[in-house]
């Protein structure tokens, strides 16, 4: 139901992740001079551990689709916060194996400059916190309504 403020959430977070995914979180410099926007998509070509690419892109598609099947599983209220709360914690492994990688190339001697973007997987993190909550109220509401009749 797209009028619940919870389904907003979750619109928001995919909106969250396709902008991650094309807009550069990270400004990579290496000692050459040469200059690099890394995006997330472009991930695999920015040098590094190629395992951890691939966990990054993994977590990301993942939490994308447990994001859209979130909001169409509106009729199964249990479903759909056992969702949410696993799509924070694929979330909060995102950004913080985004940040390991970003450290990594740090410490390779590359400069990371952090941009905007870099902080979205956090962001969406706490808005699918807020559409748990919201579900969770909505599912209090239908048991008092339950127990009234």
């Amino acid at each position: 139901m797209i009028q619940r403020v919870q389904t907003l959430y979750l619109f928001g977070v995919l909106v969250l992740l396709f902008i991650c995914c094309h807009v550069p979180v990270a400004v990579l410099s290496g000692a050459n001079g040469k200059v690099d926007a890394m995006t997330l998509i472009n991930l695999i070509h920015s040098g590094g551990n190629v395992s951890l690419h691939i966990l990054i892109l993994f977590l990301l598609g993942l939490s994308a689709i447990i994001d859209l099947l979130c909001i169409f599983l509106y009729k199964r209220r249990k479903v759909q916060m056992k969702q949410c709360l696993i799509n924070v914690f694929l979330l909060v492994g995102l950004n913080l194996s985004l940040f390991y990688q970003l450290l990594i190339l740090k410490m390779s001697g590359i400069t990371v400059m952090y941009r905007l973007p870099f902080i979205f997987p956090l962001l969406c993190a706490v808005l699918t916190f807020l559409a748990y909550q919201r579900i969770k109220k909505d599912d209090d509401l239908v048991k008092s309504y339950d127990r009234l009749r």
